[in-house]
């Protein structure tokens, strides 16, 4: 008898002997089997799903099971962090935004987000899928969970989040040194920004109005991870106070009173054929008058990813002209 096996198993093999010496007859003894077998199956039924409960700062939770993790991102930016850290064998799927790295995207499925595709994601089989606020709505987030799609998301108010999120898949997909490198890599060279940016007095800074679209105009507000990375840069954000929403829409007015000396939307010569024809009076600003309009690279820009400081040097050197 093996001493690890479990009682009712030990229990079950003493009742079977004990039946074979009564010598029951035989109608009774399939009784007795059937009964032996309900409890077989029942104890399987029983048995809890063994792996790692994780859990996301919003409070959402999830069972990983599975030694070979198929973890997707719902987002480019989160895409990015996954090649960064993961082998590509672990990367289930990629977004039809995803451009980045362009040798790993292109080898990897194609689930479209908007609208969110959930018969592809339950074909796929995900063992967790990583989204991140304002990507993913409340209504599809909760679909998805509804599901039994171990689903979690990340949400950014500034650059630490993003090494915070990176350290969060590290751990959860239980990924190498490597990717404890390439975290610990991120967080010293965050800090090393933080260090030069200290030494740059407020009144030498720029300041700067970041637009997300033109027409109606909205902006990247004061509590933003890009109003960091503006800071990080040498640059200050004009939208300085906390207002209503993260991404606000100004009205023409708010923008002269705003009167930034640099404006990031698009080049000087098509913003000047489209968006200045929209709002002449903006041709008043300081950015407008100087030219100092410039279009930044959307990919840097839009996405929190690992990619912070390549976004932050194109602000640097654009502010510095």
């Amino acid at each position: 008898m093996n001493p690890a096996a479990p009682v009712t198993t030990i229990i079950n093999l003493r009742f079977c002997r004990e039946v074979r010496e009564f010598r029951l007859p035989s109608v009774s003894l399939l009784f007795f089997a059937v009964l032996l077998l309900s409890g077989c199956v029942s104890e399987k039924k029983n048995k809890p799903q063994s792996g790692r409960i994780i859990r996301d700062k919003h409070g959402n939770e999830v069972l990983i099971t599975g030694k070979s993790l198929q973890v997707m991102g719902l987002s480019p930016a989160i895409t990015e962090m996954l090649f960064a850290l993961l082998p590509d064998s672990n990367i289930a799927a990629v977004t039809p935004h995803c451009n980045f790295p362009v040798d790993g995207v292109k080898q990897k499925p194609v689930i479209q987000v908007m609208p969110l595709d959930f018969e592809a994601i339950l074909k796929i089989r995900p063992s967790l899928v990583l989204t991140e606020e304002g990507i993913t709505s409340e209504a599809d987030f909760h679909r998805l969970k509804s599901l039994s799609v171990p689903v979690l998301m990340f949400s950014y108010r500034e650059i630490q989040d993003i090494t915070d999120a990176m350290d969060s898949i590290r751990v959860w997909t239980g990924a190498g040194k490597r990717a404890a490198l390439v975290c610990d890599s991120l967080r010293n060279r965050l800090k090393k920004l933080k260090i030069q940016s200290a030494a740059i007095k407020a009144a030498e800074r720029p300041r700067i109005l970041a637009l997300t679209w033109t027409n109606p105009i909205f902006a990247y507000g004061a509590e933003t991870w890009m109003s960091e990375k503006m800071w990080l840069a040498g640059g200050q954000n004009a939208l300085d106070k906390k207002l209503e929403k993260p991404y606000p829409m100004l009205e023409r007015e708010q923008v002269l009173a705003l009167d930034p000396d640099v404006i990031f939307g698009g080049s000087f010569g098509k913003m000047d054929s489209t968006f200045f024809t929209i709002y002449p009076e903006l041709k008043r600003t300081k950015a407008y008058k100087n030219k100092k309009i410039y279009q930044l690279n959307d990919d840097l820009a839009s996405r929190p990813g690992p990619r912070f400081e390549e976004g932050v040097k194109e602000i640097s050197d654009f502010i510095s002209k």
